[in-house]
């Protein structure tokens, strides 16, 4: 069908170019997309997000909606609702210490383990920031080696615990995959990052999927709002602080 053709071909052309951070070129240093990612996360006072979840475990998909607070360095709270706005759990995380409500009205606390957020998101982070991961922000880590074996891919690998390994994209500017690495170099957990926005003075990415084996977790966001002057009692809302029982 040659019209079919010619119509997917104008579509094409019509198509919006592929967002580019404001200011980048691709013959900067690559290694300054790090820099960059570290500078946004240092400028960002706080934010507020409404996004979709689907989550994949033993091949079946499961749909939820999340509503999320972070206000650096370490107050995190995700709220996360099923089908019919029903309550599946609510995460607070402070410091080190995981406040978890169920759907069933229990209220729990402790220390923050990779177990418990296992449990809550069928994912082990494998001692990745819980904060950073699902809100698509990039931990910062020393570079340790950078490559670039094509135009359009950079490689970088990231120094810590555990030791990280980015793709990064030196046309527009942003970290587009990153990945976990154990004591052998295997992939313990594997995040892509895509769809940027640009939100005020920040990019963020629009859709964030976690791999880990055969299961997933992606996150669409909706909606974003940066640097509202969100305090404490909005991360605590509704949490009773003064009938928490051990979290297990």
């Amino acid at each position: 069908m040659p019209w079919l053709v010619a119509l997917c071909l104008l579509l094409g052309a019509c198509a919006p170019p592929a967002l580019q951070r404001q200011g980048w070129t691709p013959a900067r240093d690559p290694a300054q997309i790090i820099d960059q990612a570290r500078r946004d996360l240092d400028a960002l006072g706080d934010l507020k997000a409404a996004a979709e979840l689907t989550l994949v475990q033993s091949g079946q998909r499961q749909f939820a909606s999340a509503a999320l607070l972070f206000k650096p360095p370490d107050l995190f709270r995700i709220e996360v609702r099923g089908p019919l706005f029903v309550h599946l759990f609510t995460a607070l995380l402070q410091g080190d210490s995981l406040v978890v409500g169920d759907g069933q009205g229990s209220w729990r606390e402790g220390p923050f383990a990779d177990e418990v957020v296992s449990r809550l998101l069928g994912l082990d982070l494998s001692g990745y920031d819980l904060r950073y991961a699902l809100l698509g922000l990039v931990a910062p880590a020393p570079l340790d080696s950078l490559a670039c074996p094509r135009a359009d891919r950079c490689l970088a690998y990231l120094a810590g615990s555990p030791p990280r390994r980015l793709w990064l994209d030196p046309r527009r500017g942003f970290v587009t995959d990153e990945q976990l690495l154990g004591p052998e170099g295997e992939v313990l957990l594997s995040r892509k990052l895509s769809d940027y926005r640009r939100v005020g003075s920040q990019y963020l990415p629009g859709r964030v999927e976690l791999h880990q084996g055969a299961n997933a977790l992606v996150i669409t966001f909706r909606t974003w709002e940066l640097n509202t002057g969100l305090s404490r009692p909005a991360f605590i809302r509704g949490i009773p602080l003064d009938r928490l029982e051990p979290l297990d």
